[in-house]
């Protein structure tokens, strides 16, 4: 009895474990949305002109991009063109720097000149 419940234990703990540690990064995830106005290749940043909803303004954030970045609609985030509408992912490192570890880029909408009033 008592191996069958060591045993439970420890399946319980090896199946926690990863989620706990992923848990905790998702804990100190932050989340932003805006337009790339710069990408800096060399310096492996993008600055996103965004919406300070404290200071009723647009204001332009740079990130640091993380090595490991994910990225949907766009091959790379080097490649994804000033003026993108974009969703970011991000964390604050231990010196105040945002790095993205996460961007969604949307196509722009086409503008079809129709408009339907009924």
């Amino acid at each position: 009895m008592a191996r069958k419940l060591i045993f439970a234990l420890l399946c319980v703990a090896i199946i926690l474990a990863p989620a706990a540690g992923f848990s905790q990064e998702e804990e100190n995830a932050e989340y932003t949305y805006g337009t790339i106005i710069e990408v800096k290749k060399d310096a492996n940043e993008i600055v996103i002109s965004e919406y300070d909803w404290e200071a009723d303004e647009e204001v332009e954030i740079t990130y640091s991009v993380d090595a490991d970045i994910k990225i949907e609609n766009a091959d790379t985030w080097k490649n994804i063109p000033n003026g993108t509408y974009v969703d970011v992912e991000y964390v604050t490192d231990e010196n105040g720097k945002r790095v993205a570890n996460y961007i969604n880029a949307y196509e722009p909408e086409e503008e079809t000149g129709d408009v339907d009033m009924e």
